[in-house]
């Protein structure tokens, strides 16, 4: 029973892919975002993606060379669109394969975008005055990867702000989209709260093309603004006023993070957690740990000094590191490093 479930797990990736390889001619590299792994304990893939597009397996004569198939879980893929790396695998003419729920689309089965090649965003980066963005909006979505926006006081802060888009997206799916985020400062008295978006959390955002608008819902607590900005990514710091860089410290199996002059922000509400995301850039493989904050003022994470030696000695020529401040799961700072 295990391996019959197993099988037509299989079955249907293949099918996706033999779909996303047709739709995607001359494409020899995919990536398929949380493939099958193990159904009631029986991992009938184990590991050979590129098994399923072998031309021999799928009846093919022409002797052609099976494409290359890789798989990476969501929050891997989401952590490498931020690094350098990304920009080859868009060169390269990548091909994304991913679960519909992945993007917040209904039905079963996944869909497939080729990622495109880097194509700079336009002037417009920030509007005044009013939530919804000028008409001459022309954003690279994987190229801006946060939203900021100081409202006005009499924003409903009660309720997560909505940040929705359009965009000239490769798929219909991708065309419109919606993200929340969180009110990095609110409060009676506030003269300007200020929300934060996360675009870069959303795999929707990223996958969207061209933005050309972007504007919160009716009646979504920032349709009066005194700006909106857009940002190549969330900030680096953990307060405006910290110049100094985060950086790990090696403490046996450990890591530890000291803190800033002042500390690490915290959230008036207690509403802040901190993460520890390792991304493995050549196998893919990723670990997030989360973090506490210690009687001094610093975060631990404990195995992550263990988890990149481990992942360097096994022929890994380099692990990127992303240390995030989030309040109510939404990153509002992150720090980025990488060991190789």
């Amino acid at each position: 029973m295990a391996w019959k479930a197993a099988l037509h797990e299989v079955s249907w990736l293949r099918e996706d892919l033999v779909l996303a390889q047709s739709a995607h001619s001359g494409v020899d590299a995919f990536a398929v975002i949380d493939p099958p792994g193990c159904t009631l304990g029986v991992d009938a893939v184990q590991g050979e993606l590129g098994a399923l597009l072998d031309p021999r397996l799928l009846g093919d004569k022409a002797h052609r060379t099976a494409p290359a198939v890789r798989g990476l879980e969501l929050r891997a893929f989401l952590a490498l669109a931020r690094e350098v790396e990304l920009a080859e695998l868009r060169s390269d003419g990548l091909v994304l394969c991913f679960p519909r729920s992945a993007i917040g689309a209904q039905g079963e089965g996944r869909l497939s975008v080729q990622l495109p090649m880097p194509e700079p965003s336009g002037r417009t980066r920030s509007w005044q005055q009013v939530g919804r963005s000028p008409p001459d909006l022309d954003i690279e979505s994987l190229g801006e990867r946060g939203l900021r926006v100081r409202a006005m006081p009499e924003a409903d802060t009660q309720h997560a702000p909505i940040a929705r888009w359009l965009a000239e997206a490769p798929l219909d799916n991708l065309k419109n989209g919606e993200l929340a985020g969180v009110w990095r400062v609110r409060g009676a008295g506030t003269e300007t709260p200020i929300a934060v978006f996360d675009l870069s959390s959303s795999l929707a955002w990223l996958l969207a093309g061209r933005v050309r608008q972007i504007y919160p819902p009716e009646g979504g607590g920032w349709g009066r603004i005194e700006e909106a900005e857009l940002l190549a990514d969330t900030p680096a710091r953990p307060a405006p006023d910290v110049d100094q860089a985060i950086a790990p410290e090696q403490v046996g199996d450990d890591w530890r993070f000291a803190p800033p002059a002042g500390g690490f922000a915290r959230d008036p509400e207690g509403r802040e957690s901190w993460s520890l995301a390792l991304l493995d850039l050549d196998r893919w493989r990723y670990v997030e740990l989360t973090l506490q904050l210690g009687e001094n003022g610093e975060l631990s994470a404990p195995g992550a000094e263990r988890i990149v030696a481990e992942w360097l000695r096994s022929g890994s020529t380099a692990v990127s590191w992303t240390l995030e401040g989030r309040v109510e799961g939404v990153a509002v700072w992150r720090a980025r490093g990488r060991r190789a």
